[in-house]
């Protein structure tokens, strides 16, 4: 199946505030959410219909346990939230930049909706059974790298796309990817179809971990 295509896109000047900077980047990751509710329909999925974004920066939000190392991160997501690093501002990161790490959130709150019509583990990391927990973190985490390509590509706008995603590569360890697997599984998200993201049935060479953590 085609990725859903859409119309979103994250509307932020570059003197924006922490304020506008939140609500800006829920709406798009709500869009995108959106965009998605067919697909997600189609497989037996209760709709997600709510998505909240809170921004690590915002006055008080250290209080908030998904905060308290947002140093180490610049997004990460539970069932219904993202959450973004005081970071992950157009101050510091390109809008397009901004546009992946919340896609790539996006991704992950698929991965906790989607389930098999039969009930039982999440369908979009149904059948893994790795005994090495950190190479089915990077299936998880390479699944959703290359969704959240896709989703930022589906739009149009951004030709070779896939190349500037792998160059800025915003992490890199075990238990996320290599530079290798990280420029693979973003090359695969140009072709468009979602199960060409599909890491978590993929085998084991590609998704090793072949290169120094940095």
């Amino acid at each position: 199946m085609p990725f859903p295509t859409h119309h979103c896109r994250l509307q932020l000047g570059r003197d924006a505030d922490l304020a506008t900077t939140e609500a800006q980047t829920e709406r798009y990751a709500a869009c995108l959410m959106a965009a998605w509710q067919p697909w997600l329909a189609q497989h037996g999925a209760a709709s997600l219909t709510l998505v909240r974004l809170k921004h690590c920066g915002r006055p008080g939000a250290t209080k908030l346990r998904a905060c308290r190392d947002a140093d180490s991160f610049l997004g990460r997501a539970d069932r219904d939230t993202i959450y973004l690093s005081p970071r992950a501002v157009p101050q510091r990161r390109d809008l397009v930049d901004l546009e992946l790490v919340v896609a790539h959130e996006v991704g992950h709150l698929l991965q906790h909706q989607v389930r098999p019509r039969e009930g039982g583990e999440q369908a979009l990391v149904l059948a893994v059974a790795d005994r090495d927990d950190k190479r089915l973190s990077r299936r998880f985490e390479l699944q959703v790298e290359c969704m959240s390509v896709a989703m930022v590509a589906a739009d149009g706008r951004h030709p070779g796309l896939a190349e500037r995603n792998a160059a800025l590569a915003f992490t890199s360890d075990d238990e996320h990817w290599d530079a290798a697997r990280h420029r693979e599984w973003s090359r695969r998200a140009t072709r468009g179809i979602v199960g060409e993201c599909n890491a978590t049935l993929a085998q084991d060479a590609l998704v090793a971990h072949n290169g120094a953590r940095r």
